[in-house]
C-alpha cells in the first residue's frame, strides 16, 4: 500500500483510514532514512515486512507501523482515523494512559488532544494531524476531493462476540457520500495475520465489488451477509445457503460458509480446494489468539502446536509463542521461542514481562535485552531492565536506563516517577524535585483536560 502511494506520487494528501488499530508506532530516523532512500517502487516493497510474525531485522516498515513511515515521507499530512465503536477514542484515562506510552509522542500532544463541536476528537501525534470520528460523523467533516481511503477489514469485527457490527454496505454509502473523488481506495483483509476471521475474508471482495459497481457480485455478498447476520429459522438458513452454492460453485467464501453451516467435519476442505487462502491454519489461529482475543486455552494452543507441519514457517513458532504468553504458559512461551532458534523482540519481551513474577532475573535479562533492540518494544523493554538493575540495587544503571525511557517517549507519565524515587533514593531530592513538579503540572492539565 505504502509503495503504491509513493508509486503514483502522492504527497501531502488526507487519508481516510478505517481500521480497527491506530497503525501509528515510532521509527527510528536512521531507519526512516533507509526508506527515504528508496528509489522506486521493488525498492519501498523490499523494505515493508512482510509478515506480521517476523522480528524487524532489515524490515523499515509493516502493518504497525506505516502511518507513520507515510507521514514522515510526506505522503499524508491528514489523518482521519474511523474507528468502531468498540474502540474507546474518547478522552478517557485508559486513552490518555495508551497514547502518553507511544514512543515520540510529547506530553504537549497529549495535552493538545480537543473535542470537537461534532464530538470527534482532534490531535497532532508524532507531527501528524488526526482526526478521531465514527463512521456516523463522516458527513460533518470537510474532507477534500482526491483524498486517500484504506479500509481493513478488522473494523467490521466486534469483540469479544467476533461477529460483524455493521453491513461493508453501510460503509461503503458512508464513504461515497464523504469523500468526494478519492484519489484511490485500498482494502485489507487482515485474515491471515488473525485480526479478521477467515469467514469473513469475502468482506474485502464485497467492498471492492460495492465500489466497482460490480451488480451480479454485490447481490451474491450481500446474500452470504444475510445468510449468516439475517434472521432465518434454521431450515431457511440451509436452503439459502444451499442455493447460493448452486448458484456460486467455485466461490470460497461460498463453500465455506455452506460447510460451516452445515457442521462439517472439514469446513475449510471444500473451499481450500478452489482457494489456498482457506486451508486449514493452526498458525492463524494462533494468532487469533493475541490479535482478536480467540479463547482458546492452553490445551487447545497444544493442539496448535501438535498440527504444525514439518515445513511450517519458523514465524509459526513465534504464533504459537505469543499464544502462550497471552495465557500465562511461560515455559511453553519459552519452548517456542527456542523452537525459533533464533532473537525475537516482541516475544522475548512477553516472556521477559511474564518471568518477572518468577524471579528468574538472569533469563530476563536476557530476553529484555533483545527486546529493547526494536521499536516497538524498546520503551517497555528498558524500564522492565531498570527493575532488574534496581533488584540488583544498581541506582545508577536504572537511572541510566529509565533516562532513556523518558526520552524515548516523553509524554509518558512512569518514567517521570521513576526518576524522582531513583534520586530520591540516591540521597539526592533537589535531583527529584524538578521531576515531582512536572508530574503535579502534567497531572493537573490532565486532569482538567478529562473535565472537559
Amino acid at each position: 500500500m505504502l509503495a503504491d502511494w509513493i508509486h503514483r506520487g502522492f504527497q501531502g494528501k488526507t487519508l481516510v483510514y478505517v481500521d480497527a488499530h491506530l497503525d501509528l508506532q515510532f521509527i527510528r530516523d536512521e531507519r526512516m532514512q533507509r526508506l527515504r532512500a528508496a528509489a522506486t517502487r521493488d525498492e519501498v516493497t523490499a523494505l515493508e515486512k512482510t509478515n506480521h510474525l517476523l522480528p524487524d531485522g532489515d524490515f523499515v516498515y509493516g502493518i504497525e507501523n506505516f502511518l507513520y513511515a507515510a507521514a514522515q515521507l510526506g505522503v499524508i499530512d491528514r489523518l482521519i482515523w474511523v474507528s468502531p465503536p468498540h474502540v474507546d477514542i474518547r478522552l478517557s484515562p485508559e486513552v490518555l494512559d495508551y497514547v502518553q506510552q507511544i514512543d515520540g509522542v510529547t506530553f504537549e500532544e497529549l495535552a493538545g488532544i480537543r473535542k470537537t463541536p461534532e464530538s470527534c476528537y482532534e490531535a497532532t501525534l508524532l507531527g501528524l494531524d488526526i482526526t478521531f470520528c465514527g463512521v456516523d460523523q463522516l458527513d460533518h467533516l470537510s474532507i477534500p476531493e482526491d483524498s486517500l481511503v484504506d479500509i481493513d477489514t478488522d473494523f467490521f469485527v466486534a469483540l469479544p462476540s467476533d461477529r460483524a457490527w455493521m453491513h461493508p454496505r453501510d460503509l461503503q454509502s458512508a464513504i461515497v457520500s464523504s469523500v468526494p473523488n478519492p484519489a484511490m481506495i485500498s482494502i485489507a483483509r487482515s485474515v491471515s495475520s488473525g485480526f479478521m476471521p477467515l469467514r469473513y475474508r469475502y468482506f474485502a471482495d464485497y467492498l471492492a465489488a460495492l465500489f466497482e459497481g460490480d451488480a451480479e457480485q454485490v447481490t451474491h455478498f450481500a446474500n452470504l451477509f444475510d445468510i449468516e447476520h439475517a434472521d432465518y429459522d434454521g431450515a431457511a438458513r440451509i436452503a439459502a445457503i444451499e442455493n447460493e452454492s448452486r448458484a456460486w460453485p467455485d466461490c470460497p467464501a461460498t463453500l465455506y460458509l455452506h460447510d460451516r453451516l452445515l457442521e462439517a467435519a472439514e469446513p475449510h476442505a471444500a473451499a481450500a480446494s478452489v482457494s489456498a487462502a482457506y486451508a486449514y491454519d493452526p498458525v492463524r489461529l494462533a494468532s487469533g489468539v493475541v490479535n482478536r482475543h480467540l479463547a482458546l486455552d492452553k490445551s487447545r494452543i497444544d493442539g496448535l502446536r501438535v498440527e504444525l507441519s514439518p515445513d511450517a514457517p519458523a514465524e509459526a513458532h513465534i504464533a504459537l509463542g505469543l499464544a502462550y504468553a497471552a495465557r500465562g504458559a511461560v515455559q511453553a512461551a519459552l519452548d517456542c521461542y527456542r523452537d525459533y532458534g533464533q532473537p525475537h523482540p516482541q516475544l522475548a519481551l512477553e516472556i521477559g514481562g511474564l518471568l518477572a513474577a518468577q524471579g528468574d532475573a538472569d533469563q530476563r535479562q536476557k530476553l529484555l535485552e533483545v527486546a529493547a533492540s526494536e521499536d516497538s518494544c524498546r520503551s517497555s523493554a528498558l524500564l522492565q531492565l531498570a527493575d532488574i538493575a534496581i533488584g540488583h540495587s544498581d541506582l545508577d544503571e536504572a537511572l541510566r536506563l529509565t533516562e532513556q525511557v523518558q526520552a524515548l517517549a516523553p509524554a509518558w507519565m512512569e518514567p517521570l516517577g521513576r526518576l524522582a524515587w531513583l534520586y530520591a533514593q540516591k540521597g539526592t531530592d533537589p535531583a527529584a524535585n524538578p521531576y515531582r513538579t512536572e508530574i503535579e503540572t502534567r497531572s493537573a492539565i490532565l486532569r482538567r483536560l478529562l473535565a472537559v
